[in-house]
């Protein structure tokens, strides 16, 4: 599964975002250790991925770094930013995090879930720290 395959938002200052508007438990969302420390770490400062004060502060990073010619640290910051949108909404989704499957919410009898080896995969910010090609 590709971006293209969820809604996407073409923003013209941060580039395409994807956007899941539902629980998904089909989905893994495909991110480096470097993307999930950080993510925690502005998870737990915030409290909510969705929160305003989360977003600014994806935003600043990717700024910041893009006024410093760091586009693989612009790149990293997306990917944070990315999964705060998608896991944020669709917390059923597991997350490999460089190469390990993670689930952080027990599975839900109300849905169903796919073996792990048909999840859908969803590289975000592909290329983050040179793992994803």
């Amino acid at each position: 599964m590709n971006l293209d395959q969820l809604l996407v938002l073409d923003l013209p200052e941060t580039g395409r975002r994807p956007v899941v508007t539902g629980l998904r438990p089909d989905v893994v969302f495909v991110i480096t250790g470097a993307v999930w420390r950080d993510f925690a770490a502005l998870r737990e400062r915030w409290e909510e991925p969705l929160s305003l004060g989360f977003d600014r502060d994806c935003l600043f990073r990717i700024r910041e770094a893009s006024h410093d010619g760091d586009a693989d640290l612009a790149r990293h910051w997306r990917a944070v930013r990315e999964l705060a949108a998608c896991y944020g909404v669709s917390w059923v989704s597991a997350v490999e995090i460089d190469g390990e499957l993670v689930r952080e919410a027990e599975l839900q009898s109300c849905f169903v879930y796919p073996a792990d080896d048909r999840l859908n995969r969803v590289v975000l910010a592909a290329a983050v720290d040179g793992v994803f090609g």
